[in-house]
């Protein structure tokens, strides 16, 4: 059960981006897959191969259909992707071709927004439900601007982090206008606003004119629109029967094309009263320009909306209109500073990390509802892992009310994979720990799903380890046939006292499986009430059998001959998310010098610039799985490790601070996978936390895995808010006249606070206020100390 993990893993590595997109189409999946097919045949594409699925089918559909249309496009009918594409040398002969080297965008959405939209740095926007992607234009002196043709340029600008506002400034004579694109949400009812703000600064009429262009693509490639039409009375644009647009103004002109007609721009720059109402072909290149002129009275200003809804809304039905005014940007603003007020909040040493956090959490609000259904849709080890870090980043940035928490642990009863079960109930017991409206809202539903699940992982257990005939008496001897497997089934409590494993050679998904079946033992048993239904004296037969196992495991495979161990990419992987798993569970089962032995292999074989290198693919480096290694490392005192590859995520962040998921080495921009990455996101925001302070049993943990160079910073590191087991604490990392300090503030006192402290620093000279040191540890460079007051201050001299 847990190889066919990894298999789906490695396999679906590659169309990780279109398989995301698919499953956000309302059931409309099956017409998407028969319309790549048509415009497949009326293009004269022929795909030759056997694929595993419809999504991979799909793919290379698209990749077909996108280098058909690349190779016989004008420049100006692309979108910026392709011509970066095609500025990094893609040939004119590539019979396929996937975004891979320029996969960089934008997420616009709102706080807990169950949809999100993507945009690329040129503006073009894209929403999940395979309406193309809509696109401005601009007149000016020099013609028509399209921004896409003008790569060098970042168009697109974000106000603050805070407020989630993109903007993009452009000036025509007297005319200055500001495009705003942001998230509004009524009833229920989600869009992507672009709001087109004119000032005409003279004293003197003027005019500035704009286009809105609907095409048939978005930044994954072609995305086939077989017929537009356009309902002049109410101002709505629909594409293939789905609403693209709606506009609080009536264009002066619509010219519906195909988008690969050469004669397009002639025809949108004619002074003329042209207006389309339906256009179809079926080649899936319809595409839609309207144009607006626009006139303004002195130092007149004005605002036109365009609205995008973020789901299917089909022609004829009914929906809430969202509100087409100032009125909606405002509610965005108030909405995204009430957020960034009540969370975790920071200020790091340098700018780019700060606004790296920053869009972290905010990427984390936007993605986490749709991410967590998707893994809930597909209940996997790997999307249960998945599933939890995205949990526990969002409660450890003090975001978790942007998920809806007893919906989501009531659709966890549905899951069968036992060890997504596993995951799930650790992270729920996790996060009741730190998150006490969640712990007293939901411990019930905890309990509930221990009842629920206990069984079921009792029976996988055995089934995966079985036990010596000579264990069990002859009479409790039962067949069971689970996951393909003849076993016997495991005599009721009171029979045995442990299992009496049979021998069997282990791999690292074992490992995983016994590190997870460890602590759900432990979640139970602390759980487990006088009332509960829950069989203890068996729970504690698994608990100790799966610590004997894994010191079997252990033996079997940590013993450090590395290359001979990991002689395939399916068990590097296996090796890291072992790693990345030991880190998250914050778990000391395992030998820790073994442990670090294969990180330092790891980090040495398998890190490339300072990044994990995901597949054979030598250009092709991932994100979110070094920080996972980093996040090891960071745990276990080596910052310096920690910090090498922190480091180097952080170069490959965006202009808008922004992580994508993997990197492509020659474009430096996002390569396969998401462009911009909740899995990034999450980790960035775990990897950090955990840097700054991490709680072990009733003490607290401070400063373990932060570069050295935060302890003397000039610019004093302030977070406040972290949540914790002790509830909301602060952290200043601050210079004076002739030292520097931590200082804490708590809420609830732990037994002890660990300092880590760089070795440079004598711990003979530091000094504590509001406490008291009871024990330093040379060795570990440790200052231990006592709390006597909610403000604890660690003071070291200068160097």
């Amino acid at each position: 059960m847990r190889h066919k993990y990894y298999l789906l893993y490695f396999n679906l590595n590659y169309h990780t981006t279109i398989v995301t997109e698919v499953l956000n189409l309302d059931n409309r999946t099956q017409s998407l897959i028969e319309r790549f097919r048509r415009n497949a045949r009326f293009n004269r594409v022929t795909i030759d191969g056997n694929f595993g699925n419809e999504m991979e089918e799909l793919q290379v559909i698209r990749a077909a259909l996108t280098a058909k249309f690349h190779n016989r496009a004008e420049k100006w009918m692309l979108p910026r992707w392709m011509i970066l594409s095609e500025r990094d040398e893609i040939g004119s002969s590539t019979p396929l071709l996937y975004n891979n080297e320029n996969n960089s965008w934008i997420v616009v959405g709102g706080v807990g927004s169950v949809n999100y939209a993507k945009m690329d740095s040129a503006g073009m926007i894209s929403t999940p439900h395979a309406i193309g992607s809509i696109d401005f234009w601009f007149l000016d002196d020099d013609g028509l601007y399209i921004p896409s043709e003008h790569v060098a340029e970042e168009h697109i600008m974000i106000l603050s982090p805070e407020d989630q506002i993109y903007q993009m400034n452009r000036s025509h004579g007297a005319v200055i206008l500001q495009r705003l694109v942001y998230y509004t949400e009524n009833e229920n009812q989600e869009f992507i606003l672009n709001e087109m703000l004119l000032k005409n600064i003279s004293l003197e009429p003027a005019s500035f004119t704009f286009f809105v262009a609907v095409r048939p693509f978005n930044q994954l490639g072609v995305l086939p629109i077989e017929r537009i039409d356009f309902d002049e009375d109410e101002n709505h644009l629909y594409a293939d029967d789905l609403l693209a647009l709606i506009s609080d103004t009536s264009p002066n002109g619509l010219i519906m094309t195909t988008a690969d007609n050469p004669n397009l721009i002639d025809d949108v720059m004619k002074d003329t009263d042209r207006k389309d109402s339906t256009f179809s072909t079926k080649r899936g290149l319809a595409t839609a320009i309207m144009k607006f002129e626009i006139e303004l009275q002195p130092a007149e200003r004005r605002s036109l909306f365009f609205a995008t809804p973020l789901s299917a809304i089909e022609s004829g039905s009914n929906f809430v209109k969202p509100r087409l005014s100032v009125e909606a940007r405002d509610r965005a603003v108030l909405e995204w500073f009430e957020f960034s007020g009540k969370r975790l909040a920071g200020i790091y040493p340098t700018e780019s990390i700060t606004q790296t956090l920053a869009q972290a959490k905010a990427s984390l609000a936007i993605q986490a509802k749709s991410a967590i259904s998707r893994s809930l849709e597909y209940p996997t080890l790997s999307n249960s892992l998945d599933l939890a870090r995205t949990i526990i980043a969002a409660s450890r940035c003090g975001c978790s009310n942007v998920l809806e928490r007893e919906q989501l642990m009531k659709r966890t009863l549905e899951i069968e994979d036992v060890e997504s079960i596993l995951a799930i109930i650790w992270v729920f017991s996790e996060v009741a720990k730190i998150d006490l409206q969640f712990s007293s809202e939901n411990k019930h539903i905890l309990e509930e799903l221990l009842r629920f699940h206990t069984s079921k992982v009792f029976q996988v257990f055995d089934a995966e380890y079985g036990y010596s005939d000579k264990s069990v008496p002859e009479s409790h001897r039962t067949d069971v046939n689970i996951i393909s497997l003849e076993i016997t089934s495991i005599p009721p409590s009171g029979q045995f006292s442990a299992y009496n494993p049979l021998k069997r050679k282990f791999g690292f998904s074992d490992l995983i499986f016994l590190l997870l079946i460890s602590t759900f033992t432990r979640i139970a048993i602390n759980t487990a009430t006088e009332k509960s239904d829950l069989d203890e004296e068996r729970l504690l037969v698994v608990q100790e059998s799966s610590r004997r196992l894994l010191q079997d495991a252990e033996k079997d495979l940590l013993a450090g001959d590395w290359p001979r161990i990991l002689d395939s990419a399916k068990k590097v992987r296996q090796a890291l998310d072992l790693l990345g798993l030991v880190a998250l569970l914050r778990d000391d089962s395992l030998d820790i010098q073994n442990l670090m032995s294969l990180g330092i292999y790891l980090e040495k074989e398998h890190i490339f610039r300072g990044l994990f290198r995901s597949s054979s693919d030598l250009k092709q480096v991932t994100s979110y799985l070094s920080l996972h290694l980093a996040h090891f490392f960071a745990l276990r005192g080596r910052r310096d490790l920690a910090e090498h590859i922190f480091n180097w995520v952080l170069k490959h962040r965006s202009s808008y601070g922004f992580l994508p998921e993997t990197i492509n080495l020659e474009t430096r921009r996002g390569g396969l996978g998401n462009g911009c990455s909740i899995k990034a996101a999450r980790d960035m925001i775990i990897l950090v936390r955990d840097m700054l302070m991490v709680e072990r049993g009733s003490n607290l943990v401070v400063a373990q895995g932060i570069p050295e160079e935060w302890f003397t910073t000039e610019v004093p590191l302030m977070v406040k808010g972290i949540p914790s087991i002790f509830g909301p604490i602060g952290i200043e990392f601050a210079p004076s006249a002739n030292q520097h300090q931590i200082e804490l503030t708590l809420e609830q006192l732990p037994e002890e606070i660990e300092f880590s402290i760089p070795s440079h620093f004598p711990l003979n000279m530091v000094k504590a206020y509001g406490g008291a040191v009871i024990e330093r540890q040379e060795e570990n460079h440790l200052i231990i100390m006592v709390p006597f007051s909610e403000s604890v201050v660690l003071a070291y001299h200068r160097t």
